[in-house]
């Protein structure tokens, strides 16, 4: 069996090989006089344990005869992120909680939460990615823009970027920049007549990535089920207006509701 160790020391990440067969542990970095065991015949996996000593040399580790060690943030991540699910298969990996807080996955996908402010009636957009400090978004999103492989946290931890999880966030930004400033890249404001096409291209399903707040949701709601507003009908309009002109009106009187802006072609 091969073994990995990780461990992080003065800001480095360490590495340890083994590999077991029975009683007998080799470290494949020491000199062959100063290996244990090896006065029997032992028949070992050449082939594995030398894909194994590839992969830990083309990560980038400087090799010495104790072990490895790496001082590079972004071979480390690369290393964390994409190396070790490959090593995997080919060792096991045991790594200290220093290591695995450098880690981070994002659980659920990021989402853009949407909120109507009725005071100046502009829709509020806010990026909400979970796990992340509210202060630290803006930079992460601004490594998005950037199309950087990850953010590193305050608190040490390698976001990655390039994932599925941030698929649909990044080709929204890729096509939204416009709506960013310089100034609070981590949110934007837009008039609601503006905003409902994002709202609608971005928030239809359950797996949308906007998620509108409850005031908002009821504004889309009564957009598209005009009938069931309770706006009557006046009573000089009443007779002779037919069921789908009655709905327009309903239509109309919600968009003035909102104080949006509208035509209604019959």
């Amino acid at each position: 069996a091969a073994r990995v160790y990780l461990d992080r020391i003065h800001d480095r990440l360490v590495a340890g090989l083994e590999f077991q067969y029975g009683d007998i542990v080799i470290n494949p970095l020491e000199r062959a006089s100063e290996r244990r065991g090896e006065s029997r015949i032992l028949i070992r996996e050449g082939g594995k344990e030398l894909r194994i000593l590839e992969v830990m040399e083309h990560a980038g580790f400087v090799r010495t005869e104790a072990g490895y060690y790496m001082q590079d943030e972004e071979r480390e991540f690369t290393f964390l992120h994409e190396i070790i699910p490959q090593l995997e298969k080919l060792a096991s990996i045991h790594a200290t909680t220093s290591v695995k807080e450098k880690v981070i996955s994002v659980n659920p996908p990021p989402r853009i939460s949407a909120r109507l402010d009725e005071r100046s009636n502009w829709l509020e957009f806010r990026f909400d990615i979970s796990g992340i400090p509210e202060a630290e978004i803006r930079h992460a999103v601004e490594a998005l823009v950037d199309k950087r492989k990850y953010y590193r946290l305050r608190s040490g931890a390698l976001l990655p970027l390039q994932t599925q999880a941030f698929r649909a966030l990044t080709e929204f930004l890729n096509g939204n920049r416009p709506f960013l400033s310089a100034e609070d890249v981590a949110s934007f404001r837009l008039p609601v007549a503006e905003g409902l096409h994002l709202l609608r291209e971005y928030g239809e399903d359950s797996d949308g990535l906007m998620r509108p707040e409850k005031h908002l949701r009821r504004l889309l709601d009564s957009l598209r089920s005009p009938d069931l507003l309770d706006f009557p009908i006046p009573e000089s309009m009443a007779p002779i207006l037919r069921d789908y002109q009655q709905t327009g009106y309903r239509w109309l009187k919600t968009l003035a509701h909102y104080r949006l802006g509208g035509v209604l072609a019959d």
